[in-house]
């Protein structure tokens, strides 16, 4: 009985705050912003990334997941594609920040302590989630979102976000592995942010 419009506009303001606070707490560290310190031990604590840590999962990935399987079932593709970019932003965010994080045991209702995935699989699966995204948004006569907060209904645009991403994930790849061709047939498909 849900609204997966309602998703959506969720998802694209929830994703807004966690990157505003991520964004935020990291200047300090890199000394992009006055860090208040002055110490890392003093500047942080145990709760610090506490906000972040609940977006992403009490949040983001839960309504993703459920907006999905909403979406999968009306075949409501562009509701579904929106919906994994920003889980797989978010999934990578949280590698980014921590390493290794809870995925495939994350958000079991059952499961208060999941184990940690390798960040190496979590970028795997971020990567599989954008490829998924590209091909939900290439479904013809999908039905569009009510309130695209972020590109105004343009599908050609969150495709170019999907492979942006992509190409971002596959730029932090580069120290295991040689991902030069896979960036290169992105490029090649012209479908990038690029200004």
């Amino acid at each position: 009985s849900s609204d997966p419009n309602f998703f959506v506009t969720s998802l694209q303001l929830s994703v807004r705050g966690l990157h505003a606070n991520v964004a935020n707490t990291t200047a300090d560290v890199v000394r992009m912003t006055h860090f208040f310190g002055p110490t890392y031990e003093n500047g942080f604590d145990g709760t610090t990334f506490n906000g972040t840590w609940s977006t992403a999962y009490a949040t983001i990935i839960e309504d993703a997941n459920a907006l999905i399987d909403v979406a999968d079932e009306r075949e409501l593709f562009i509701h579904a594609g929106i919906a994994k970019v920003i889980k797989s932003f978010t999934i990578s965010t949280m590698v980014d920040l921590f390493g290794d994080v809870p995925y495939t045991e994350a958000n079991d209702p059952t499961n208060f302590n999941p184990a940690l995935d390798p960040g190496a699989s979590v970028y795997d699966a971020a990567l599989a989630l954008l490829d998924e995204a590209i091909a939900d948004f290439n479904q013809p006569n999908a039905p569009e979102v009510a309130t695209d907060l972020y590109y105004d209904g343009n599908v050609a645009n969150w495709i170019s976000l999907a492979n942006t991403l992509k190409i971002r994930l596959l730029l932090n790849t580069r120290n295991v592995s040689d991902p030069g061709a896979e960036i290169g047939s992105i490029l090649a498909t012209g479908q990038i942010i690029d200004e």
